[in-house]
């Protein structure tokens, strides 16, 4: 068997860049997944204790990301034995508005490319039997509705009935499970609508019981699921938001 990594998707912005980077900086060999070659660059750039793979790919194009990742794993002679879907988009408009491609776009991307990627990952001949865990970064907004954000919600919420059904077939070898995120500001949020500021500006006004979080108290729940400490857990979606949910 080849060197053993965690491939992140999503790996040049938000949760995927801090997950990535804090691996790299204690030495955990890693495959950064994003479609910015220039960021995927930076990334590499980095440096730290890890071993780093730059695989930069866009996660919409699904027919062709099997294929890729299983020739991408053959020629760098590596192994993964950690999955994180950190990638994500999640397009403004109300539903009356959304196009078929921008939804199709929103489902590949949140969903579907996942799990391209895990059908290269569990066949023995592309990954000889090395992954053993998957994180699947969900959201708040997979049970809780929000105006604005139809394709997102419904894409979030397949994540989350997709991690419990994956889990009972992947058991007892692969252990899968999500987190479901509260609002954290990141570059993309700061994009995001009025009522996103209104909340980062007053988080406890908006139900958040604990303020604003950061990207580290989602990445601290992701490299926990990853580890041997959770070797008891899957098929589990964990909220890290802040109490907001509490009420």
């Amino acid at each position: 068997m080849g060197q053993e990594y965690i491939l992140v998707t999503g790996a040049t912005s938000g949760i995927g860049a801090a997950l990535a980077q804090g691996l790299v900086r204690d030495g955990v060999p890693v495959v950064a997944c994003g479609r910015n070659r220039e960021r995927l660059d930076m990334f590499m750039k980095l440096g730290g204790g890890g071993i780093t793979l730059s695989y930069p790919f866009d996660l919409t194009d699904t027919a062709h990301l099997e294929g890729s990742l299983t020739a991408f794993l053959a020629d760098h002679a590596c192994n993964i034995r950690g999955f994180v879907h950190c990638a994500g988009v999640y397009p403004i408009a109300p539903l009356r508005m959304m196009s078929d491609a921008d939804a199709h776009d929103v489902m590949d991307v949140n969903l579907f490319s996942a799990m391209a990627i895990l059908r290269a990952l569990v066949k023995k001949r592309v990954n000889h039997g090395a992954l053993a865990s998957v994180v699947m970064v969900s959201s708040i907004n997979s049970y809780r509705g929000a105006s604005g954000f139809t394709a997102y919600c419904a894409s979030k919420g397949a994540v989350d009935a997709f991690v419990r059904a994956a889990a009972t077939e992947l058991a007892p070898r692969v252990r899968i499970n999500a987190v479901r995120s509260g609002i954290i500001q990141t570059h993309g949020t700061d994009e995001q609508t009025k009522e996103a500021q209104a909340i980062f500006q007053q988080p406890e006004a908006h139900g958040y019981l604990l303020g604003n979080g950061s990207t580290d108290d989602v990445v601290s729940m992701i490299r926990y699921l990853l580890s041997e400490r959770a070797r008891w857990i899957t098929g589990q979606c964990f909220t890290v938001d802040g109490g907001l949910t509490a009420h």
